[in-house]
């Protein structure tokens, strides 16, 4: 009775959802990041792969958290999906920032440093879209 009851609060946990839809949208960015290197790099060069890569990335991202961890199907997807931007960036530049201070001031190595950018970005991302773009 206990477990069912764990397992009912954890799969009802929003933020236990954003970790899992999460979890999924960074593998989809990972590999539709290496599939646009491989059609696009030796004609447009790796900006371009990253840019496009990106916008596929954030729009996946964007759509699995609105239908599965945040249900805001009813609400302005424009203004949402534009919101979800600035989260976004947000999050690049507290990833670069912490990089640097990790591997550069610090001198911790990239895993440790990767594992504790990512870490923290995902809590700022989460506080992010909670409460600014599916608000």
């Amino acid at each position: 009775m206990l477990e069912r009851l764990i397992f009912f609060k954890l799969k009802n946990n929003i933020f236990t959802k954003y970790i899992i839809v999460g979890s999924i949208n960074t593998f989809f960015g990972y590999f539709i990041g290496i599939f646009f290197f491989y059609i696009f790099y030796k004609s447009y060069g790796i900006i371009f792969v990253s840019l496009i890569s990106s916008v596929f990335a954030i729009s996946f991202s964007f759509f699995t958290y609105k239908m599965f961890v945040f249900r805001t199907v009813y609400k302005n997807w424009i203004s949402e999906y534009l919101k979800s931007y600035i989260v976004y960036i947000i999050g690049i530049f507290l990833s670069t920032l912490i990089l640097w201070i990790c591997i550069e001031i610090l001198t911790i190595s990239i895993f440790i440093s990767q594992g504790l950018s990512v870490t923290l970005v995902a809590l700022v991302s989460f506080i992010g879209h909670k409460n600014f773009t599916f608000k």
